[in-house]
């Protein structure tokens, strides 16, 4: 049983180093803070390259995906879908410096 301890101590530790790892030269980290009101089940977002349509080249996505690029018609709750009067943090991702 010592082995547990062991195990879930060198997660902790090591977890970090993972989670949290910089970005490459050239790149740069992006993290999206979503703060929902009293409808949280109709957000929905996505990261696009520059002049992309909804859907279109989508880089990341989250919030309710039955809202989607068609907009707030379909406002059922889905797994994925936030919270009310919540904030979450997406990310983080690294991206191309510059690019657009």
């Amino acid at each position: 049983m010592r082995t547990l301890p062991f195990l879930a101590g060198t997660a902790l530790l090591t977890l970090p180093l993972i989670s949290f790892g910089q970005c490459p030269p050239g790149e740069v980290e992006v993290t999206i803070a979503a703060t929902t009101d009293n409808y949280g089940y109709e957000v929905y977002w996505e990261l696009l390259p520059s002049g992309n349509a909804c859907g279109n080249g989508t880089l990341f996505s989250g919030g309710n995906n039955a809202v989607g690029c068609n907009g707030a018609g379909a406002q059922n709750q889905t797994p994925g879908g936030y919270l009310n009067n919540t904030t979450y943090t997406e990310g983080p991702w690294c991206l191309t410096l510059g690019a657009s």
